[in-house]
């Protein structure tokens, strides 16, 4: 899929993440690239496209406890990559993916936009 067909903007956002899938979980060791519709991952283990899981990207150097937490499915993957789309979120945690997102955009008036014609994930 081009750039130009995506409805929102990835960033390079090289920290941790945990994926929870069933009872398995999987650390993440960086993000590939992320936005507010999903994220592609390195990951060697082989979930089947729509595998529903759970995303988690701590938030480090607060003192509280932070993590933006997000329901999501797998759409795509080949032998070191996957790619998931982001299904639901709590309102807290898009406010902070949507700060992550806005702070590591090249263009953030392109992403202010994109924010307010697309509310959510849709």
């Amino acid at each position: 899929m081009s750039e130009e067909n995506r409805r929102f903007t990835r960033v390079k956002f090289a920290v941790p993440a945990v994926i929870t899938v069933g009872g398995t979980i999987v650390s993440v060791k960086e993000i590939v690239n992320l936005s507010v519709g999903g994220a592609l991952i390195p990951c060697e283990q082989k979930f089947d496209r729509l595998t529903k899981c759970f995303f988690q990207i701590p938030i480090t150097g607060t003192t509280e406890n932070l993590s933006v937490q997000i329901e999501g499915e797998f759409v795509w993957r080949d032998n070191k990559f996957a790619a998931i789309k982001f299904t639901s979120i709590s309102p807290d945690s898009l406010q902070l993916l949507q700060n992550i997102i806005l702070y590591n955009a090249e263009d953030s008036s392109r992403v202010e936009s994109e924010f307010k014609e697309h509310q959510g994930l849709r």
